[in-house]
């Protein structure tokens, strides 16, 4: 566990406190698929104590999720670069992340083309109906503050306050967690 045993309690009242998971969860079946496959990854990924280590075993799970949804590849940028520039053996480090795309890539193309038949790059689909067509707005166009000042006080609600707490107390023990939640929405 991230966090020791005592989280877990912490984490499964979050959870259950949750409006929004409560609405996002049953929704569809690849919200729950992408969000567990990132949390275990999260668990997964080699934290401060292991910061040289060239472990690798979370990209495949980050690379599942990629598979699922290719935005959830979002807040995995910034612990893989920086897992790269902490790792001893970068090189090998980026052959094994590599070889990761490379599989899961061919295996999601293929599971694809096998289901529908035809050929089918779901990335390449993703950002051609999100980015390249335009029909993503088909779905409405948001202001560019909107994650901040709607989005994510809507979605935390009842957990505003304690994460708010948490970043004005502890900022350097959940600095990277909490610098990933920023980047993620200003991504988004």
């Amino acid at each position: 566990m991230l966090y020791g045993k005592a989280s877990a309690h912490w984490t499964a009242i979050c959870l259950m406190t949750s409006w929004f998971l409560e609405y996002c969860a049953p929704r569809t079946l690849t919200s729950c698929a992408e969000m567990v496959s990132l949390s275990v990854a999260l668990c997964q990924y080699p934290w401060r104590k292991q910061k040289g280590s060239c472990e690798s075993g979370y990209l495949w799970l980050v690379g599942i999720a990629c598979a699922v949804r290719p935005t959830a590849a979002i807040p995995f940028i910034p612990l893989c670069l920086q897992h790269l520039w902490f790792t001893h053996s970068k090189m090998w480090l980026l052959f094994k992340y590599i070889v990761i795309i490379v599989a899961v890539g061919v295996m999601s193309v293929g599971l694809d083309t096998w289901y529908y038949g035809e050929l089918v790059v779901v990335p390449w689909r993703f950002a051609h109906f999100n980015a390249l067509s335009g029909l993503a707005s088909h779905y409405g166009v948001l202001p560019w503050h909107w994650y901040v000042t709607q989005g994510l006080p809507a979605t935390l609600t009842t957990h505003l306050l304690p994460f708010m707490l948490a970043a004005l107390f502890y900022p350097n023990r959940h600095k990277e967690l909490l610098s990933i939640c920023l980047w993620s929405v200003i991504v988004y």
